[in-house]
């Protein structure tokens, strides 16, 4: 498995993770506007809200680099800085626009499993990464780009998000069982 991607799948189990916890902290029963807790439950929260305030900081540096990848075929906004809870926010965000787009007839036609150019999508803690088949890249218009980023801009909107920072990559991402592989 190559590091990179490891990385990114353990960032984003651990995002998952902690959106559930978070999910389950607040079906608490509540009394007024003060939620009662048990023990183990308040360090549960504490835990939780520690680990969110200590989210690493998004990384503009890190999106920049695909600036000059000969694989990047478009890229478009830009990595905002933020930390602790603001950065566990904007990867909450991030995740939540692509749960939205994997249900959109719009986008899903353009994968490769419907005939499109595109091999799948993802998201880091800081952006959104589009795979373009390496082979199909040439097969992939400016106004097929056009219309995806509509599609994610929209979905961006309905989650009160603008600007998200995506990137067109010419690359394959391929999932057999637990081996996760990287081709580009």
């Amino acid at each position: 498995m190559k590091p990179k991607l490891f990385l990114f799948l353990a960032v984003f189990f651990v995002f998952l993770t902690l959106g559930c916890l978070e999910e389950n902290m607040s079906d608490n029963a509540s009394v007024g506007n003060s939620v009662l807790l048990s023990s183990s439950e308040q360090m549960i929260q504490d835990q939780l809200n520690q680990r969110i305030e200590n989210t690493n900081s998004t990384n503009p540096e890190y999106f920049k680099k695909f600036e000059t990848d000969p694989a990047t075929i478009a890229i478009f906004n830009e990595v905002p800085l933020l930390g602790g809870r603001a950065a566990y926010s904007w990867g909450e965000s991030l995740y939540s626009i692509a749960k939205t787009i994997q249900n959109d007839d719009n986008f899903t036609n353009y994968l490769e499993e419907h005939g499109g150019p595109l091999t799948g999508y993802a998201v880091s803690t800081d952006y959104m990464l589009i795979y373009v088949a390496p082979e199909k890249r040439n097969e992939l218009t400016s106004e097929d780009i056009k219309i995806i980023m509509e599609i994610i801009n929209q979905a961006a909107a309905d989650h009160g998000v603008e600007n998200v920072p995506v990137v067109f990559h010419a690359s394959r991402i391929e999932i057999s069982g637990l081996d996760y592989t990287l081709d580009s």
